[in-house]
């Protein structure tokens, strides 16, 4: 995690206190996303997403064939889709968000 170190430097060669809290602000979703990218990887956290993905499947399966379906069952299904699909992200995507992360800080 030397690219946090090197944030920290630049972050105190600021001037303005508003641009230091941007910075703050950013090493924080930055640490947030590195803790969301090592519990990702934990066997408990991979099954949880397997299912997750299973349970949209599901839904999709649903969707597509079940042409008798409500309005109202309809917009449940994709509520509960985009609910999945974004705990699915709140995991996956930390992985890609800490590499882009480092690779912005490398380049200050």
């Amino acid at each position: 995690m030397d690219y946090l170190k090197k944030l920290n430097k630049y972050k105190e060669s600021l001037t303005f206190p508003s641009d230091q809290r941007v910075i703050e602000q950013w090493e924080k979703s930055i640490r947030g996303n590195i803790v969301r990218s090592e519990v990702s990887k934990m066997d408990g956290v991979k099954e949880l997403i397997q299912k997750l993905k299973e349970k949209i499947e599901k839904c999709n399966f649903i969707l597509q064939n079940d042409r008798d379906l409500t309005e109202q069952e309809r917009d449940k299904l994709f509520i509960r889709k985009d609910e999945q699909q974004w705990l699915i992200n709140f995991f996956v995507d930390s992985e890609e968000v800490v590499k882009s992360a480092e690779d912005k800080i490398k380049n200050l």
